[in-house]
C-alpha cells in the first residue's frame, strides 16, 4: 500500500488495534505503575476495571513499541503514518507519536476510534507537552470530534442518573461584573 492513500476501514483497524495494545500495556507493563498512581490519585480508578467504558491505556517509553506492535499485526508504515500513530523523526525514521502517556481514546459519531489525546505521564521532562493529540487524519477530524460524548451516550439518552453533580459546600459563584457609571462626554 505504500504510496496509496489507506482505506479508512484499514485506518480505523490500526486505531482499535492501537487502543487495544495501549490498553493493556496500561493494565500489565511495569512502566504503567506511574500512570495508574495517577489516575487513583485523581479518583479515576474506574477507568482501570477491565469493563470500563473509557478503555484508557498507556503508551510506553519506547520510541517504535506501538509501531513494531502494528506492522506484526500486517500494517505497514504509510498506513500509520496516514493513521497519525507514528510520525517521522529529525533522522527520517519512523517513531511512535505517543510516548510515555496516559492515552485516552477519541472517537467518532459512530463509536469508531479515530484518534486520540495522550496525557504526559507523571515525572515527564517539564517541556514536554501536557497534551498531545492526534493530527487531523483522513478519519478523524477534531472540530467533529467530542471527547467522550461516545462513552456517555447511554447515560446521556437515559437523563444521566449517575450525573448527579454535587456543588461543594465551599462553592460560591462567580460574580458578576460590577457596572460603574460611566461619565458622559463633555
Amino acid at each position: 500500500m505504500s504510496g496509496n492513500a489507506a482505506p479508512h476501514e484499514r485506518l480505523f483497524a490500526a486505531h482499535i488495534t492501537a487502543q487495544r495494545f495501549y490498553r493493556q500495556q496500561l493494565l500489565t507493563s511495569p512502566g504503567a505503575q506511574g500512570p495508574c498512581h495517577y489516575l487513583a490519585q485523581r479518583r479515576l480508578v474506574h477507568v482501570l476495571a477491565p469493563e470500563s467504558c473509557w478503555q484508557v491505556g498507556y503508551a510506553p517509553a519506547r520510541w517504535t513499541g506501538l509501531r513494531d506492535h502494528l506492522v506484526r499485526h500486517g500494517f505497514d508504515e504509510q498506513e500509520l503514518l496516514q493513521a497519525g500513530l507514528i510520525c517521522r523523526s529529525r533522522r527520517g525514521g519512523v517513531v511512535d507519536r505517543f510516548r510515555d502517556r496516559i492515552m485516552f481514546s477519541q472517537r467518532d459519531e459512530a463509536g469508531k476510534v479515530v484518534g486520540f489525546i495522550g496525557r504526559a505521564a507523571p515525572g515527564a521532562p517539564a517541556d514536554a507537552p501536557k497534551y498531545l493529540n492526534s493530527p487531523q487524519t483522513p478519519t478523524y477530524h477534531k472540530g467533529q470530534a467530542l471527547f467522550g460524548l461516545h462513552e456517555q451516550r447511554q447515560a446521556l439518552a437515559n437523563g444521566c442518573p449517575r450525573c448527579s453533580w454535587k456543588v461543594p459546600s465551599t462553592y460560591s459563584p462567580p460574580r458578576p461584573p460590577q457596572r460603574r457609571a460611566i461619565p458622559s462626554p463633555p
